[in-house]
């Protein structure tokens, strides 16, 4: 079990770290938004890869933050019940949507790996923007985030089990 639990931190740590090294783009994000929406509304000519170079770099901030996001329990839930259940009650509900989580996100990164594999190979283009650049970045960004959002889904199952079973994680 300590091997496992080690893994678990593990799992942790990388999502954390990536979360961190996401965050760093945020302010980069913001004096682009802010010169962008500038350009729009007071100067009238928006430039016309400022949309695109927006989505280019918010796309990995959301997409790979979100095992982190897992990880902290930031995901939408219902809350109405769920915040009045004990530390094991929760465990136990989120064990039970477990069996969805893992196929929703396990069929996710089968097909994102095999998209972002194929993409890579024909070094695939963006057609319809301003900018033709390529698109197996993001298809491999999707790939790793779908991969991240799994095994850190997999390390809250480890830590559901030991909760429902009275043990607590020296390190949540």
């Amino acid at each position: 079990m300590k091997t496992i639990m080690a893994l678990v931190r593990v799992i942790d740590k990388i999502n954390t770290w990536i979360a961190r090294a996401m965050a760093t783009l945020i302010v980069p994000l913001l004096g682009l938004t802010m010169y962008e929406v500038i350009m729009r509304y007071v100067v009238h000519d928006p430039p016309l890869w400022g949309s695109q170079a927006l989505l280019l770099i918010w796309f990995p901030v959301a997409l790979l933050s979100g095992g982190y996001v897992l990880r902290i329990k930031g995901h939408v839930k219902l809350d109405l019940l769920y915040a009045r259940w004990s530390p094991r009650g929760q465990a136990i509900s989120d064990m039970a949507t477990f069996a969805a989580f893992l196929l929703f996100t396990g069929v996710l990164a089968v097909v994102a790996i095999e998209a972002a594999w194929k993409s890579t190979a024909m070094r695939e283009l963006h057609m319809y923007w301003a900018w033709h650049g390529p698109v197996y970045p993001k298809r491999i960004v999707i790939a790793v985030s779908a991969v991240l959002l799994l095994v850190q889904g997999m390390a809250e199952f480890v830590r559901n089990v030991r909760s429902i079973m009275g043990r607590r994680d020296t390190e949540s």
